[in-house]
């Protein structure tokens, strides 16, 4: 459930399409959680020296 949710505020970020129901906005803040907790542990893994990839879509000088 967690994925999907992710998944469609990811879409909704990149294609700028906004779902004004309530599960929408609760997909769009677990998003911006995942996501910002993603960019955390990346963090923390590149200040221990590991190279990560890439992540299409995620990847970027903004945060949300």
């Amino acid at each position: 459930m967690y994925r999907r949710i992710w998944e469609q505020g990811i879409a909704e970020q990149r294609y700028g399409v906004e779902l004004e129901d309530a599960e929408a906005e609760a997909g769009r803040k677990i998003a911006r959680e995942l996501t910002d907790q993603l960019h955390e542990l990346r963090e923390e893994m590149t200040g221990r020296g590991l190279e990560l990839p890439p992540l299409p879509g995620l990847d970027g000088p903004t945060r949300t």
